[in-house]
């Protein structure tokens, strides 16, 4: 596959300098202006394919780094959303715990009220003894 692929490349860059469909070959011309620049040689075409696989490597690459900064950004946002959940999470069981030194003066009310009713409680047992 990737031989028809350079084979296709190196025929669509003869095409595009101005080829003729009888595939002129250039070498045969015998100009002076044509001796030292060979472009239908294996080098231009091995550097051509080369060139052509690199453009498609980094196209690759670019696409995985585009998916990569995608996931990137999603991964950021959902953390930053579990942050601010959180965040919203404890001022709500902040703001709906009532006051406790109330509830601590509400005990301490209590225990007195408690230590009373027992002293009572003794006190009529023990005159219920003594009856």
């Amino acid at each position: 596959m990737s031989e028809q692929l350079k084979k296709e490349r190196i025929e669509n860059a003869q095409a595009a300098r101005g080829r003729s469909p009888a595939k002129y070959n250039q070498r045969q011309r015998s100009t002076s202006a044509n001796r030292g620049y060979n472009t239908t040689g294996p080098d231009v075409s091995m550097l051509e394919a080369s060139i052509g696989e690199l453009r498609r490597n980094l196209a690759a690459t670019q696409n995985d780094n585009d998916k990569l900064k995608d996931t990137m950004r999603e991964m950021v946002d959902d953390y930053t959303h579990q942050l601010e959940l959180r965040d919203e999470t404890i001022q709500r069981l902040e703001n709906s715990q009532p006051n406790t030194s109330a509830f601590r003066q509400e005990i301490q009310d209590l225990e007195n009220e408690l230590r009373i009713v027992r002293d009572q409680n003794i006190k009529l047992i023990r005159d219920n003894e003594s009856v």
